[in-house]
């Protein structure tokens, strides 16, 4: 299980449950190729995007911009390739509760 230092980075936090709630029954197959099988339940391994997840959880809320940009080091082609993948999908089934449109 990956602890966040900040919340608004979780993206399974109560903050974002109803966004949760569509990325989990419309995207589920784009998170789990990026975030591991278990992403739902805060257990980010085994997915492309495990160390840059691990990264972010780091990230003080006051500087996240800058804290998860910099965490694009930790991101891997397969891991980008597979976060295109989710926003793709977040935009066309999730825009409303996720904010994405």
């Amino acid at each position: 299980m990956t602890s966040f230092v900040c919340p608004e980075l979780d993206p399974t936090s109560h903050q974002n449950l109803a966004c949760g709630s569509c990325v989990s029954s419309r995207c589920n197959s784009q998170m789990a190729a990026g975030f591991g099988i278990n992403w739902a339940s805060e257990d980010f391994r085994g997915g492309s995007c495990e160390a840059f997840v691990n990264c972010i959880a780091r990230c003080n809320c006051g500087e996240q911009v800058a804290c998860v940009r910099n965490c694009g080091a930790f991101a891997s082609s397969d891991c980008k390739e597979a976060q295109l993948g989710f926003v793709t999908c977040l935009q066309q089934n999730c825009g409303d509760p996720c904010g994405a449109k």
